[in-house]
This record gives C-alpha cells, sequence and structure tokens, in this order.
C-alpha cells in the first residue's frame, strides 16, 4: 500500500483536486513499476458526469464522459454503486466513504443527493438513460476521429509536438464537417477544441496565410505553415500577439 498526502491548499476546485490525484498515481505507478492504474468509478458515477457536463454545455466529447480506457482504466463503470456495496458487504469488507460526497457545495454531491433522485423519483431508469447516452457520445467521438484516418486528401499527420492535416482538403468541406474534423484533430493531439476555436482555426485553414495562430490555452496553438494546418504544444501566444483572438466561450 502506497500513501501519499497532497497539499492542495485552502478550497482547490473539484477539477484541481482530480488533476493533483492523477499525478500523484503516476508518480505511485512510475516509483513501483506499475504499468497499469485502475479507478473505481462506477455507473452512477458516469450518470452525474454526464448530467454535470450537460449543464455546463459541453458537446458530445463532454458527454462521452469517462472511458473504461484512456490511459487509465475503469473496470467498473458497467456496475451501479448500490451493486458494488452489496458485493462488499456480503464479503464482510468495509468501504469508506469520503465525506466530501456528502458536501452539497461540490455540484457532484449535489446532483448525487438532490438532483438524481429527484429524477429517479419520475424516471427511475435516469441512471441508465444517462449511461447509454454516454455510451452514444462515445461512439459518436470515436467516429468522427476515425474519419481524420479515413477522408481523402486530409494527409493526417502525427509527429512529436502535434498533429496536422492539409488545410486545403479541410477547408473544401462544409463548415460542420470541417469543425467537427479539427474537434477531432485536437483531441488526437490531447488539447480540447471548442466550437469556436474550431471555427476559427476552419477560418485559418481557408484563409491560407502561413504563419497565421490561434491560441488554444496554455501550451497550446493552432498553426498554418507550408499549407497545413496544425495543432501543437507551444508556449502560451499572448491573445494581442496572435492573428486572431481567443474566444471565451471555448474555456468552459
Amino acid at each position: 500500500c502506497e500513501i501519499e498526502r497532497l497539499s492542495l491548499g485552502a478550497g482547490p476546485t473539484e477539477t484541481a483536486a482530480r488533476e493533483e490525484r492523477h499525478a500523484a498515481l503516476g508518480r505511485i505507478a512510475g516509483s513501483v513499476g506499475a504499468r497499469t492504474i485502475a479507478l473505481g468509478h462506477h455507473a452512477d458515477d458516469q450518470a452525474e458526469t454526464v448530467l454535470m457536463r450537460l449543464l455546463r454545455g459541453s458537446g458530445p466529447a463532454g458527454l462521452a464522459a469517462m472511458r473504461p480506457r484512456a490511459g487509465i482504466l475503469r473496470p467498473l463503470l458497467p456496475f451501479r454503486r448500490e451493486e458494488l456495496a452489496q458485493y462488499l458487504q456480503e464479503r464482510g469488507i468495509e468501504a469508506w466513504d469520503d465525506p466530501a460526497n456528502a458536501d452539497p457545495r461540490h455540484l457532484r454531491s449535489w446532483l448525487r443527493h438532490d438532483v438524481i433522485p429527484g429524477l429517479a423519483g419520475r424516471l427511475p431508469d435516469v441512471v441508465t438513460r444517462l449511461v447509454g447516452s454516454a455510451a452514444q457520445a462515445s461512439r459518436n467521438v470515436a467516429a468522427w476521429d476515425a474519419l481524420l484516418e479515413v477522408l481523402p486528401n486530409l494527409e493526417l499527420r502525427v509527429d512529436r509536438d502535434g498533429v496536422s492535416v492539409a488545410a486545403h482538403a479541410l477547408a473544401g468541406y462544409d463548415s460542420a464537417l470541417a469543425e467537427a474534423l479539427v474537434a477531432a484533430l485536437g483531441r488526437r493531439a490531447g488539447c480540447v477544441v471548442g466550437p469556436a476555436r474550431a471555427a476559427r482555426l476552419v477560418a485559418v485553414a481557408a484563409s491560407g496565410r502561413s504563419g497565421a495562430m490561434v491560441p488554444l490555452g496554455v501550451g497550446w496553438a493552432g498553426e498554418m505553415s507550408f499549407g497545413r494546418l496544425g495543432i501543437r504544444r507551444a508556449p502560451a501566444i499572448p491573445a494581442e500577439a496572435a492573428h486572431i483572438e481567443p474566444d471565451m466561450a471555448d474555456l468552459k
């Protein structure tokens, strides 16, 4: 058993706490030579995640929620919380309940204890429905990601710093198709590209202006270079120095 205590300061966000936990797990895995990390998320967690992201205005990639295999394994996603609790009880295994899970100040806790039970009063299978929506969204995202490999003339290239496609081919597609492909290109690189920035990247591709840049958050940028639109790791680009300014709508 390896234990690490994290000092997150006062009032860390749920996102910051999750990132710190995952970083700690990565450090521990490296120190003990573990090849995989498995987390205990279950179907109820998945339903809560879908609802949280829906309320935040996420698109299909966000609604796909947690994947069973994405660097980290989540082998318990098919099971409900009550099934897992019964399994432990039958074997006399004591479970520890994080007190933060009952704190309504956290969005997830509020959804878990107030919102989803209220919905279940009218829709008893609401968790199953939400989990099903995540599965559909995941298949949708996987299909878009696969298109990067098969659409004619896109000429997808992956290198150490990011990914790129032929700009003229991308610009030749319908805007909705092109923007969805740019979002998929971002996922391939490991960068979240929201709808506003996807539209701006498509505009850059259509312009053909070599050197045009779109900042995509800390450490990422979209750039036209030698007829190719790329999404690459880069130092943060000041908005005033960029050819196209960032759109705050993509920071959700």
